[in-house]
This record gives structure tokens, C-alpha cells and sequence, in this order.
């Protein structure tokens, strides 16, 4: 079975912005290498949070159209579900998630991912089977 990965909404918009050139580098490759195997999911929630600052880096409409376009047709998006809230919850009581953070392992969860790749979060913390990764951790 192939290994799928959870992209957060930070490592879409290094790989959008080109503004700092080795996270930039870093987020393509790694993108570009899960695409052609079907191994990247996100969330609604990743989905908004990359428009919300396309939109404040003032990306021209037509070309956030575009990119929300892409994204949806090369990843797996994990819809919102009334469980996904209230595991959510449980995360925040038994680890110092955000709200925003628990939704996102909540649902790279739900999707079955065994990688959360996200700079926000622990590098390394394993969650029932899953384990966050900061593919950008060599750059610090």
C-alpha cells in the first residue's frame, strides 16, 4: 500500500510565494514526488488557509482560481465530519494543539497518513501511528 502524506497549508505556500528559495526548492521536490503516486492529502481547512493568503499576498484572482484548481485535482481532500471535530477535541485535551492544529491531525488521521508534514508542529511526534515531519528541519 502506498505511504500517504498529509500536506499542511505552510509547506503549499513555500512552494507557491518562491520568496525563500530553499524552502521553496524543498516544498517542489517533495510535492512534485508524491504527486504521480497519488499520495497527498489535505483538508478543507488547508484548501482556506492557502487562499486566505494567497489572497493577503494579493495573488491575482484568476491565478488563486488556478491554484485551488491544481490542488484539488493532485491531492486527496479529507472532508469535515462531525467525528473529525470530536477527535479534534480529544487531541487538544491530551496534546498543546491549536484548534486549528488538532483539525489537521484530526483529519491527516482520518485519511489514514502515515506522515503529517507540517513546520508548525513537533518534528518527529508520533500520534497512533502517524508521525509529524518538518521536511524543511535540515534548513534551522
Amino acid at each position: 500500500m502506498t505511504e500517504k502524506y498529509f500536506i499542511d497549508s505552510n509547506v503549499w505556500l513555500y512552494m507557491l510565494q518562491e520568496e525563500d528559495t530553499n524552502k521553496y526548492l524543498i516544498a517542489k521536490q517533495f510535492i512534485n514526488d508524491k504527486i504521480s503516486k497519488r499520495q497527498l492529502v489535505i483538508s478543507w481547512q488547508v484548501i482556506n488557509e492557502v487562499t486566505c493568503n494567497l489572497i493577503r499576498y494579493k495573488f491575482p484572482e484568476k491565478q488563486i482560481a488556478v491554484i485551488i484548481e491544481w490542488i484539488c485535482k493532485i491531492a486527496y481532500i479529507e472532508n469535515f465530519t462531525e467525528e473529525l471535530l470530536i477527535q479534534a477535541s480529544a487531541f487538544r485535551e491530551k496534546f498543546p494543539f491549536s484548534f486549528w492544529d488538532s483539525l489537521i491531525v484530526s483529519a491527516a488521521l482520518t485519511s489514514h497518513c502515515k506522515y503529517l508534514i507540517s513546520e508548525d508542529m513537533q518534528n518527529g511526534q508520533k500520534i497512533d501511528g502517524m508521525t509529524i515531519e518538518n521536511i524543511f528541519v535540515a534548513l534551522s
